[in-house]
């Protein structure tokens, strides 16, 4: 299948042709000449693939990997073994291996919660071009824009006529007539919630809890701090 030939010396030629016969000055033979076009045809259609030599043997050595992990994995299914093998149709129409080692599994106790977990995904923080998806109307969504670089907090209004457009917050009037194209959006971020509830620090007995001086001058009483403290006590 190959077009070169290697003698045990390690010279080397194009198979069925003498370098004699292609020397300068020789006459080209009708056998060398196919010899010769079938080579450039060969190579032309290496060229068109846009590999380079060190692609090919990459592709050549996974090849060969996914060919003997294949053929192990049928001899387990032959035997009765499990192992967890799995097969899937890649993209060129060839049974593969599944490898599920970066797979993210999301576990549910019951149908609500698959429901709610597909409806969370649907949810996840990316941006959405507007030419997938529009966002529900009259609801408060993050907006990119063509032509700025900074995002900005938008509303997406339906008019009875069916139509609908982007409008910056709870402004009357769109992007788009000010001259801004929005090109995607994404849905904005819960209200941040501590996970313990946070208190405010009380200063204790004795200390001030006043500023120690205003930008009128008024600096801190302590005694007026001491009888603030002696009518909580009372």
């Amino acid at each position: 299948m190959g077009l070169i030939e290697k003698n045990d010396n390690g010279s080397w030629k194009l198979k069925g042709v003498e370098w004699s016969q292609i020397k300068p000055g020789a006459v080209i033979t009708e056998q060398v000449w196919e010899k010769l076009y079938g080579a450039l045809w060969k190579l032309k259609g290496y060229e068109e693939t846009g590999f380079s030599p060190d692609q090919v043997s990459e592709l050549q050595e996974e090849t060969q990997e996914r060919d003997a992990w294949l053929a192990y994995a049928i001899e387990q299914l032959k035997q009765g073994g499990d192992h967890g093998i799995k097969f899937f149709i890649n993209k060129d129409g060839i049974a593969d291996v599944y490898d599920d080692t970066y797979d993210i599994t999301i576990h549910c106790e019951s149908e609500e919660d698959q429901k709610d977990a597909k409806e969370a995904l649907k949810k996840i923080w990316r941006w959405i071009p507007v030419t997938e998806r529009l966002p529900e109307p009259e609801t408060y969504i993050l907006v990119s824009f063509d032509n700025f670089t900074l995002p900005d907090i938008a509303t997406y209004r339906v008019d009875d006529d069916g139509s609908g457009a982007f409008y910056p917050g709870d402004e009357d009037y769109t992007y788009l007539s000010v001259g801004f194209f929005v090109n995607a959006w994404m849905s904005l971020p819960e209200p941040y919630k501590a996970e313990v509830e946070e208190k405010p620090v009380r200063p204790a007995a004795g200390e001030c809890d006043c500023v120690p001086e205003d930008d009128q001058g008024d600096r801190c009483d302590p005694s007026r701090e001491g009888a603030r403290q002696g009518d909580a006590d009372r």
